[in-house]
């Protein structure tokens, strides 16, 4: 759904997704999903919100202003997510005004009076997927994430799809950008060509993470199609590149 680490502009999330566009709970009505935005205005009212546990553990400082937290709305349905089957998305304000930067899928673990603590899990290693063939990539990046599930299990699944689902667009371009199909401006750390993978489809208009649903394009087209006064074109273009490319291996 989000690119961790990139920036979006908050009311674009809110016209794709829905949900209230003030404030640091958001709740959209027609997506299961909860989104919570952190930054550093909140010390002007005597909280902060802060990692613990070397980056793990997130404290959020949940609705309420005044004494200790009440749980209804926006507190209620973090500390309810899993049971109602909705995910939550962690988001942090930048210097940008109306920015915001994405920092990953969380967890609810439990609260203090104050506080409530969600968890981010870790990614699995690249290296346990690295031996498979394309077609297995594939395989593994469409794995069930049934709604059924306990939410620990979806998130789990949810992180190995995103390992399996970025390999597989890299390994399918095969070095070559599938926006402006020039070969990756350079090798990165591990001797691979360097391509970034980009969403061309989000929750609102179809479901992420699936083969036809993102490409590996380079770092100039990959701002292009975030940034670019023609991105909603190139977008387009990209969405139809990955659907030719997964109707071509049948």
């Amino acid at each position: 759904m989000f690119d961790m680490g990139l920036e979006y502009v908050r009311r674009d999330i809110h016209e794709r997704l829905g949900g209230q566009s003030q404030g640091g709970i958001s709740t959209p009505k027609q997506q299961p999903v909860i989104l919570l935005f952190t930054g550093l205005g909140g010390e002007r009212y005597g909280y902060r919100d802060q990692w613990i546990k070397k980056g793990r553990i997130f404290l959020y400082t949940g609705e309420g202003q005044r004494g200790d937290m009440d749980f209804v709305r926006g507190n209620a349905a973090i500390r309810e997510h899993q049971q109602a089957e909705r995910d939550v998305h962690l988001f942090e304000e930048t210097t940008k005004s109306g920015t915001v930067r994405y920092l990953g899928q969380m967890i609810y673990i439990g609260h203090r009076l104050e506080s409530l603590a969600v968890e981010s899990s870790e990614l699995e290693p690249e290296e346990s997927l690295r031996q498979l063939t394309l077609d297995q990539l594939r395989r593994a990046a469409l794995q069930d994430s049934a709604p059924t599930r306990d939410a620990k299990t979806r998130l789990t699944i949810y992180r190995r799809r995103s390992v399996a689902i970025k390999m597989f667009a890299r390994a399918r371009a095969q070095g070559v950008c599938e926006g402006c199909e020039s070969p990756a401006p350079f090798l990165d750390d591990a001797g691979e060509p360097f391509l970034e993978v980009h969403h061309v489809r989000r929750l609102s208009d179809g479901g992420p993470d699936h083969p036809d649903s993102v490409v590996a394009i380079c770092p100039n087209c990959h701002r292009r199609a975030h940034h670019g006064g023609d991105r909603t074109t190139v977008n387009e273009r990209l969405k139809n590149v990955a659907a030719a490319k997964e109707t071509q291996r049948g």
